[in-house]
């Protein structure tokens, strides 16, 4: 048996589902699993790494943002209860355009995929890394995890970095057909 562990970017698996997908509310704790089997039916599953953070709250926060907090602490907390499921989450922070319209943007997200995959790969806890993400900040880690001899595995939407692709070894699209493998059958928790 060789061991993968699964790196979830959750912000690109929302974007993924919500413009390609929006009829599919996947069961996050199905993934790691799920996407092992794609890959061979040798492989097993180490742990699942998913990451998010917190929606933007401010200072003096409005209804709408403690509700939108309330809902993504209660989906993040559920996780914590999943079998080989880690959540690491960063922070979400406010910026402004040029125009001087909000941004959110997430900070740390990559810095702790970046971090987990080295540490697992240098460490030899893994032969296999799956990551479902579409950043090109992630080249560095993907290279120095290749050179410990780590099969890299990217799932990816129709959106992703060119850089991020051709550094996997094996990139593979996310289709209906896997996420309607993880369906989920109620709508309980939102993301």
């Amino acid at each position: 048996m060789a061991l993968a562990a699964v790196f979830i970017d959750g912000e690109y698996l929302r974007k993924v589902r919500e413009n390609e997908f929006p009829d599919i509310f996947p069961d996050y704790s199905k993934i790691g699993s799920e996407l092992c089997k794609r890959i061979g039916p040798e492989v097993q599953l180490l742990r699942t790494y998913y990451y998010d953070s917190m929606p933007f709250k401010s200072q003096n926060p409005d209804e709408k943002e403690l509700q939108l907090h309330e809902i993504k602490r209660k989906m993040l907390d559920a996780f914590t209860y999943f079998e080989d499921f880690q959540v690491r989450k960063g922070r979400c922070i406010k910026v402004f355009d040029a125009r001087g319209k909000p941004k959110f943007l997430q900070k740390g997200i990559d810095t702790w995929i970046s971090i987990d995959l080295t540490r697992l790969s240098a460490t030899g806890r893994i032969e296999h890394a799956i990551l479902l993400a579409g950043d090109g900040d992630f080249v560095p880690p993907v290279l120095a995890a290749k050179e410990q001899g780590v099969k890299i595995w990217v799932f990816h939407g129709q959106s992703f970095s060119r850089a991020l692709y051709t550094a996997a070894d094996r990139r593979i699209p996310i289709t209906r057909d896997l996420l309607l493998s993880i369906k989920r059958e109620s709508r309980r928790i939102q993301s």
